[in-house]
């Protein structure tokens, strides 16, 4: 972040506000009484979002007011009392009968913050409302701003809960640390963001914009996909029964044949479908053209991390090795402050990158602040091929160039030595799991149970759809939890807990995504999934979180949100039109099979 990340006071007609940096470091959150009603990408930008919504609640209030005198006299002696002071913790209050007589009212000044049906109820509610604001005072008078024109105290101001979407009656299970669950649960989602999560019968009193009852169904975080190559979808099939390296000069050839702008963006949109429509919210994306991945991920509507990569071979985009740092830091500049992107520096590999170029693109992405993506020891062949370039492995080489570190995302890692995994565990750096692309191309078992003991942060990724052939999460998060026990003749080998922590929370972490998505948490960004629970090998669900390890597959996917933004409902893509991309991807089939003759 450019400016200086420190908490302000914003005021604006009367109303008053917290500006401050967000945990990531990546964006700036504005507040009012501690919870999150805006974002933004710069402070500048973080104002004026904050002077909208301080008008807007100063019109707000001052509509209110009339209305609010009118019938406050008259309501005293409904429901059998009259309004009166409540006090907690030094803040006061009032609780008075509702205009029609129905109901309790919580008032902080003029402003219903809660409602209640019956006295002890408003009391309760009232008695809450009081420690948040207290909670939320002790918290500001940390922060050093300038005495405000008027010798007043600064009392946060407080409003009405609203949501813009709340899904209610659902199995909810939040993928957090905790693998907390609530059956039946509610989500409440304002401003993209979760803003409430629990039990459905402790529900807050809200003004609702939309709602779905959800009963039958299970809602859980969205899936991360830590490491993919979407625009081969165009590919998937093509190259089949090779070992990588030999596999991988096939598949270069088509891309080079094929691949331009536009075909790399019909790729995308096909590649992004199938994740979309099989719960993944979030996609880590290494291909050629981004710019290309940047439209099709707005069209689709998910999230994407993705940027310009160094190559030192002849590739499909055309472009020479040396234009490759140029372009890199163009994207990062260009993209910064896309809502959906979040730009990376990568690297293809230590054995098609030479030094210069590596250290390079890690210095770049270093001079960014932002994560760096790597191929690394996928195969035996590979390490034997970076010893020869380099002079030694392809782990140890990264760590002599200073690229391993808390920002560096390695790809696959399948073969790694005992003091490499501990090279991993002691400079932070994170791990992808490629599970089906490693099994199908014969790559090996990758030693997940002992990176995991180390202390090691592993994501989940499908790979290319060339290697897979679909992108099936699910897929990839049961092998996950399964394929290593059999291997090491040991029933734990990866716990299922561990296994769904690397398609959510752990996925997200290893991306440096976790304080904004991965698991359903006030505050994180609404990247949801809604799954059908009536079906044949969805019934009975006992544990909704070992449901998704064991049970749960891509058909299930009923409805899919980013943002709190729609991407799938009743399993069809909201955004774009599935049978569109199928018919210009028919077309283009037979050039891609004469591609490769």
């Amino acid at each position: 972040m450019s400016e200086d990340s420190e908490e302000e006071l914003f005021a604006y007609e009367g109303i008053e506000v917290l500006i401050r940096p967000a945990a990531s470091g990546t964006h700036w959150l504005v507040l009012d009484q501690g919870r999150v009603i805006r974002d933004a990408a710069t402070l500048k930008s973080a104002r004026n979002k904050a002077q909208w919504y301080c008008q807007s609640v100063a019109v707000e209030l001052e509509k209110r007011a009339d209305s609010r005198a009118a019938y406050r006299e008259a309501s005293a002696e409904v429901l059998g009392g009259a309004p009166h002071a409540f006090t907690h913790e030094g803040i006061e209050v009032r609780i008075e009968p509702a205009s029609d007589g129905t109901h309790w009212v919580v008032l902080d000044g003029d402003r219903p913050v809660r409602e209640a049906a019956t006295l002890k109820s408003a009391k309760n509610k009232a008695k809450c409302f009081c420690e948040g604001i207290v909670a939320v005072q002790a918290r500001l008078k940390t922060v050093q701003v300038e005495s405000p024109a008027e010798e007043e105290p600064f009392v946060p101001m407080s409003t009405s809960v609203s949501f813009d979407l709340l899904i209610k009656n659902a199995a909810v299970a939040c993928c957090d640390r905790n693998e907390t669950t609530y059956r039946p649960g509610a989500v409440g989602v304002k401003d993209g963001r979760i803003a409430w999560v629990g039990p459905a019968e402790d529900l807050p009193d809200a003004d609702v914009a939309s709602t779905i009852d959800a009963s039958g169904k299970l809602l859980a975080a969205g899936l991360v996909n830590a490491h993919c190559h979407t625009p081969d979808s165009l590919f998937r099939g093509l190259v089949e029964d090779k070992a990588l390296e030999d596999w991988l000069n096939v598949l270069w050839k088509a891309e080079g044949a094929i691949l331009n702008e536009e075909t790399n963006y019909l790729g995308a949109r096909l590649g992004l479908a199938e994740l979309a429509l099989g719960g993944v919210t979030t996609v880590l994306d290494m291909f050629w053209f981004p710019e290309t991945m940047v439209a099709a991920t707005k069209k689709i509507g998910l999230r994407l991390m993705t940027g310009g990569s160094a190559f030192d071979l002849q590739t499909a985009d055309g472009m020479e090795p040396n234009e490759r740092i140029k372009h890199a830091d163009d994207f990062i500049r260009r993209y910064q402050d896309e809502e959906l992107v979040t730009p990376i520096v990568m690297a293809h590999g230590a054995y098609t990158v030479g030094k210069q170029n590596l250290q390079a693109s890690y210095e770049l992405a270093r001079s960014h602040q932002c994560m760096y993506h790597i191929h690394a020891a996928e195969t035996r062949k590979e390490n034997q091929t970076v010893k020869r370039q380099h002079g030694d492995r392809v782990i140890p080489t990264l760590k002599e160039l200073g690229m391993l570190g808390p920002r560096t995302l390695l790809a696959h890692t399948v073969h790694l030595k005992d003091e490499e995994i501990l090279m991993l565990a002691e400079t932070k750096t994170k791990a992808v799991h490629n599970p089906v692309s490693n099994l199908k191309l014969g790559s090996g078992f990758a030693r997940i149970p002992e990176m995991l003991r180390s202390g090691v942060t592993i994501g989940l990724g499908t790979d290319g759809p060339v290697s897979g052939n679909d992108i099936d999460m699910w897929m990839a998060l049961r092998l996950a939890a399964i394929m290593h026990r059999g291997h090491k003749h040991d029933c734990v080998a990866v716990s299922s807990q561990q296994a769904l922590r690397m398609a959510t929370l752990e996925g997200a972490k290893a991306m440096g995504m976790e304080k904004e998505i991965g698991s359903i948490e006030t505050g994180k960004r609404a990247d949801l999934m809604l799954l059908d629970l009536q079906r044949a090998h969805a019934t009975p669900c006992f544990d909704p979180h070992r449901h998704l390890v064991y049970s749960a597959c891509k058909g299930d996917v009923e409805a899919v949100w980013v943002g709190g933004r729609a991407v799938v409902a009743d399993y069809r893509l909201v955004n774009d039109e599935l049978d569109e991309i199928l018919e210009e991807v028919r077309r283009l089939q037979p050039a891609i099979l004469d591609s490769i003759k």
